[in-house]
């Protein structure tokens, strides 16, 4: 194990104490701990009223629920984590688990610099206020006499009156393989409990100890850094490189995010991106410049806690630094929209996203990045996408298809009742200039493989089916369908019902959201989480469906939501459902650079 992962692991380890209890402390910029030079810097205001205003939000009810346990293995699993690393934490601390307290209080500041070592490249660390200073002092004793323990060397070092207590070691811990099971979920509950025990005996073991370490306990803060010279520098009045609330982008995210959430972050990008070109080949920095990657500047942002409407919002920036935008910037900044979604998508989709893009556009910059980097490789992707071989000839992509097609594109996927591994349905939409183009085209693609590809007519309309998968294409008047043939069906024969547009659940999303965007990311988790409990029963036949790309799409939809949930407990399961909201993310072109916004809604009355 490297000493920067063992160092994010005791980190994480110590952070994990500010998760406690509920108190009223005096609130500080944690940007103030962290210098202007942090390569990465995440910073709570108060992690009591944090946690305060977590407890009040319906993530946290979901997760307090006594049924929640038994909803499903995956579940179960973090819930045993957290449970048994509450209760080896006390044995650690030497005292009851009920009796476990948090001595925390007011700001905290996560950040890294970095060190110039090839090895080692970045240093983290930690400061947070201290609130109860005499269970801290006792908790702090502990710790210390542990790390005595388990160091090869330690040394007291005085600074500005405050002690700071430095630890090396030399030998490097390995991590067991058991913790493959663990984050991999592999080899069953038993097993998955097995590798959650080998999991915390690492944790609270000398392997997890990183090469260097040094803690400081002053009366009102607790600082844990990778060397004594980063807590001198916290305790400096005056730091080498100034406070990260005075630099230039930690200003702009106060400007940009008012009033600020709970928790804001900056991660200095081109100081990121300085230092990963420079074991760069020649190669290597040309891909970079092609990328128009030195016009990014930081990425800054913010986490709102329970709003009126909403468990959390993070909202950020990643700041551009030029006005000329080219490669991956020009593509990541393209013109917005209305929030809107195609009148095409169904009311009851349980996911909808679009993407604002200009195909033309999109194949002209990245043949120009090719061209930048590799004219041989521009001339060869040129040369395919003009000119795929077909039995009636050479078709020009480009010019016949891409040049045909107009944004949005968009893509959803609903489940229709009665709920069946068979409901899932999936469709991509986006816009055309001429039908009879198209058609002629679907025509030419179904003579590629006529034996998976066929063509039929639905009412006056071509269509090409690829009947294994049980998917078709097939052109309206402006915009072009493919996915789930009953669904692409539906929309040519002009059948659209009520929209996503229409839907309360979406409207209420949108309204937390930007009103333009370029790209745009729906989920209703009620709506997944009822299709789940209906479905529980059928999760083999789910996994099986190989040849059914929306049945696959819906099981790993719910499989990272949920789980496979446990059959038994399915009443449980529809009283959490109460708990479950929607949620949306949108990307957006902005004076400032690129603006991103997530918002997880708690659930409607």
């Amino acid at each position: 194990m490297s000493a920067s992962t063992g160092r994010v692991s005791v980190l994480w380890a110590m952070l994990a104490l500010s998760g406690a209890a509920v108190a009223v402390a005096q609130r500080v910029d944690p940007a103030e701990w962290a210098p202007a030079d942090a390569l990465f810097f995440v910073g709570v205001d108060d992690v009591r009223d944090l946690q305060a205003r977590f407890e009040k939000t319906s993530t946290y009810a979901l997760l307090s629920s006594p049924a929640m346990k038994d909803l499903s293995d995956d579940i179960r699993t973090g819930l045993s984590f957290f449970e048994e690393f509450k209760g080896r934490l006390a044995k650690f601390l030497d005292v009851p688990a009920d009796r476990l307290k948090n001595p925390f209080g007011g700001g905290l500041a996560v950040f890294a610099q970095s060190t110039g070592d090839k090895e080692d490249p970045f240093r983290f660390a930690l400061v947070v206020g201290v609130d109860d200073a005499a269970l801290m002092k006792e908790y702090y004793e502990k710790i210390v006499t542990h790390l005595k323990a388990n160091a090869d060397q330690h040394e007291t070092v005085e600074f500005a009156s405050q002690q700071i207590a430095t630890f090396k070691r030399s030998r490097a811990g390995e991590t067991p393989d058991e913790l493959d099971e663990l984050f991999g979920g592999r080899g069953g509950e038993e097993a998955i409990m097995r590798a959650i025990e080998k999991a915390l005996d690492y944790l609270f073991s000398a392997d997890a100890l990183p090469a260097g370490l040094a803690l400081c306990l002053t009366p009102d803060r607790l600082i844990i850094a990778g060397g004594a010279e980063q807590v001198q520098d916290v305790l400096r009045e005056q730091r080498r490189a100034g406070p990260l609330r005075e630099s230039a982008s930690y200003r702009a995210l106060t400007r940009q995010f008012e009033p600020l959430g709970s928790v804001r972050f900056l991660v200095n990008v081109p100081r990121l991106i300085e230092m990963a070109q420079v074991d760069m080949d020649e190669s290597g920095r040309k891909a970079f410049a092609t990328l128009g990657l030195r016009a990014l500047g930081s990425l800054i942002g913010h986490v709102s806690v329970n709003g009126e409407d909403f468990n959390y919002k993070l909202e950020a920036t990643l700041l551009l630094l030029e006005q000329q935008r080219s490669g991956l910037v020009r593509l990541l900044t393209m013109p917005n929209r209305d929030l809107v979604p195609p009148a095409d998508v169904p009311a009851d989709a349980i996911f909808f996203a679009a993407v604002n893009v200009d195909p033309p556009a999109l194949i002209d910059e990245i043949e120009r990045m090719l061209r930048q980097y590799d004219p041989a490789m521009a001339d060869e992707f040129k040369s395919n996408i003009s000119s795929l071989p077909t039995p009636d000839g050479n078709l020009d992509l480009r010019q016949q298809l891409f040049g045909n097609l107009r944004g949005p594109l968009a893509m959803c996927l609903q489940a229709t009742r009665p709920y069946s591994p068979e409901s899932f349905r999936l469709m991509l939409t986006i816009g055309h200039r001429d039908r009879a183009a198209v058609e002629r085209l679907l025509g030419q693609l179904a003579g590629l493989n006529p034996g998976m590809l066929s063509t039929r007519d639905l009412a006056g309309k071509q269509m090409l089916d690829v009947q294994l998968l049980g998917l078709s294409i097939g052109a309206g008047a402006e915009t072009l369908y493919a996915g789930s043939t009953p669904l692409v069906e539906s929309r040519i024969q002009s059948a659209t019902g009520d929209g996503l547009a229409s839907d309360p659940g979406f409207r209420r999303a949108a309204r937390s959201a930007p009103r333009e965007a370029w790209g745009v990311f729906y989920m209703d988790g009620r709506r997944l989480m009822e299709v789940a409990i209906e479905l529980a029963r059928h999760q083999a036949a789910l996994r099986g469906a190989l040849f059914n790309p929306a049945a696959m799409m819906g099981a790993g939809l719910i499989q990272s939501s949920v789980g496979n949930l446990n059959v038994d407990k399915l009443d449980q399961a529809r009283s959490l459902l109460k708990h479950y909201g929607q949620s949306i993310i949108t990307a957006a072109t902005s004076s400032e650079g690129i603006r991103y916004t997530q918002v997880d809604l708690k659930p409607a009355d």
